[in-house]
């Protein structure tokens, strides 16, 4: 019961932005111009400022197990490779295909990694080494995204036209400049770092905002069996192959829940903004994420009870 209660607490405030979003769609009368606008922003400005943020303030000197960022990294890669080459025999409309692998594979890890780890092991030393993990993951989740959209809309798959396209996206340049002023060690003044911050808090409450405005009771019957699907495998089936083979490697407590947290979080609010900005289908996006948030909720509780009932968290 805790875990369900712990879900929801995490779930919850999304859904309120949501809901706000969807009534002020309708009662200030807000145009589907005026949503993409902003949208846009999202994209353009505030999402790259938050992954700047992440990375530039991560510690590469926190006590970190190489394995885990290792693991976590590159079941990723081959997660998102193997949906990558077998949607489209699956899904043949492109635009709905990107969208389904983006939604697949792409966690809302930062909202929730934090927040179970810290909530099942509060004094854990951990937490700053899932904080890494949360910025490994980003970067490699908005670079693979932009490849998936931009290969995606290319049929002809043009290799340097679509490298092109990764190059310039704002969320690569917003990781590209973490890493150099990480690396660099380039120090910020306290006053940027402070508007840095407030416009990277704005990103996520703001792209819920307009989630909500754009969300439709409609699209439910309308993508009912892509719905399910993406929740199936997003919620089921991945956490079902990748958690097993972390326990046989050797991960519990703290490290095997932060790795769940990854593979079993509903999919990331930021995958609607891309979907919607890079040509995919953003009615669809958000209807993924709203599904597999409310089923997480469920499916959190039921994974954490297996790991108790298991001795291995």
């Amino acid at each position: 019961m805790e875990e369900i209660l712990l879900s929801f607490r995490v779930v919850f405030p999304m859904f309120i932005l949501m809901a706000l979003g969807y009534i002020l769609k309708r009662t200030i009368h807000l145009t589907d111009a005026t949503l993409k606008q902003i949208n846009k922003m999202i994209f353009s400005i505030f999402l790259p400022v938050v992954l700047f943020k992440n990375i530039y303030t991560s510690d590469l000197l926190a006590d970190v197990n190489p394995l885990l960022l290792i693991f976590g990294g590159l079941a990723t890669c081959i997660t998102f490779l193997i949906l990558y080459f077998l949607m489209p025999h699956f899904v043949k409309n492109r635009s709905d295909a990107a969208t389904m692998v983006q939604g697949i594979f792409r966690s809302n890890n930062v909202l929730f990694g934090l927040t179970i780890v810290g909530s099942i092991y509060p004094d854990s030393e951990v937490l700053g080494m899932v904080s890494l993990l949360a910025a490994l993951t980003v970067f490699i989740y908005n670079t693979l995204v932009v490849f998936l959209f931009e290969s995606y809309r290319d049929a002809k798959m043009n290799v340097i036209r679509v490298m092109a396209g990764v190059a310039k996206n704002p969320m690569v340049v917003g990781i590209f400049l973490g890493l150099l002023f990480l690396i660099s060690g380039i120090k910020l003044p306290e006053m940027l770092m402070d508007v840095v911050s407030d416009v990277g808090g704005m990103a996520t409450p703001l792209a819920l905002i307009v989630l909500g405005g754009t969300f439709t009771f409609n699209g439910f019957a309308r993508y009912r069996i892509k719905l399910i699907a993406c929740a199936l495998g997003k919620l089921i089936v991945i956490p079902a192959v990748v958690l097993p083979v972390a326990i046989l490697i050797g991960f519990r407590g703290a490290e095997l829940v932060s790795l769940m947290s990854l593979f079993s979080s509903p999919t990331a609010v930021a995958s609607f903004t891309m979907s919607d900005q890079m040509g995919g289908n953003g009615e669809l996006a958000a209807l993924i994420i709203v599904v597999t948030s409310i089923c997480s909720i469920f499916t959190i509780f039921f994974w954490t009870y297996l790991g108790n009932l298991y001795g291995v968290i």
